[in-house]
């Protein structure tokens, strides 16, 4: 009997990372763009690993999308939501 342990067990548990993206001070032309970007079957983003650049696929979480026109909004920023595809913690056993 091992007083340190725990009474119950967690048996299976996947992590998923989120990440938040925001494409700055933009034009309206690009309303096509991110409705694409929205809408894509492949989406990768670069990400820097201790000096080496790696391909990283991620799927849109966020999937409303309003279009905005710089007369009702001055400065349009997009705010958007992605998911890596794969988990955190490695689930193959």
């Amino acid at each position: 009997f091992n007083t340190y342990d725990t009474p119950s067990r967690l048996l299976s548990s996947t992590a998923k990372k989120n990440i938040t993206m925001n494409t700055g001070f933009v034009t309206e032309d690009h309303n096509e763009v991110i409705k694409q970007l929205l809408n894509t079957e492949y989406c990768w983003i670069h990400e820097s690993k201790v000096g080496n650049i790696k391909p990283t696929p991620i799927k849109p979480i966020s999937l409303d999308f309003n279009e905005k026109l710089e007369v009702n909004e001055k400065l349009i920023n997009f705010t958007l939501q992605f998911e890596y595809t794969h988990n955190f913690i490695q689930d193959i056993r």
